[in-house]
């Protein structure tokens, strides 16, 4: 069975709150359901699962199709290949490659997605998210709340395994 996953991540990539702002914000997510906070030693890319459809180059702004449906063989590879590189071995502050739309050499932190993902030091997730009117994330006002409490802008999406 599946599961969706909302995720809450700094915009400033390399904000990490101290414990007491984390502790605070983490109370906020109780009545949304299992939730938990991942601080990484270093800039971690936070994934959105099956939800990928594309990657957005920021050299041409090319859209590369990655998703099963519309994606090419060579667009998936290229994607879970470079996946694979920064789980196990390169972090990916520095990692690199070589986009296939446009050949151009960019930085993984430079990419954008189709539907949103990031890059952070710190992750706040709920899984399987709900409330009471049966959203999956928060209202604008509970992530400006949230936001307070952290000492930063945040963005959040879901992710599905």
């Amino acid at each position: 069975m599946s599961e969706t996953v909302l995720k809450i991540i700094p915009i400033d990539q390399d904000y990490v709150p101290s414990p007491a702002q984390q502790a605070n914000a983490l109370a906020e997510l109780v009545p949304f359901g299992m939730h938990e906070a991942r601080v990484y030693d270093d800039l971690t890319f936070i994934d959105q699962g099956e939800y990928c459809e594309a990657v957005l180059c920021p050299s041409c702004a090319g859209r590369v199709a990655v998703d099963p449906c519309s994606g090419s063989d060579l667009a998936r590879d290229w994607y879970y290949g470079l996946i694979e590189t920064i789980t196990a071995e390169a972090p990916a502050r520095t990692c690199k490659t070589t986009t296939p739309c446009c050949g151009t050499s960019v930085s993984f932190t430079a990419l954008r997605f189709h539907f949103p993902a990031g890059f952070a030091c710190l992750e706040l997730s709920v899984t399987d998210p709900s409330t009471a009117d049966e959203r999956t994330d928060l209202t604008s006002q509970q992530l400006a709340e949230l936001e307070t409490m952290l000492g930063c802008k945040l963005m959040q999406f879901e992710a599905r395994y």
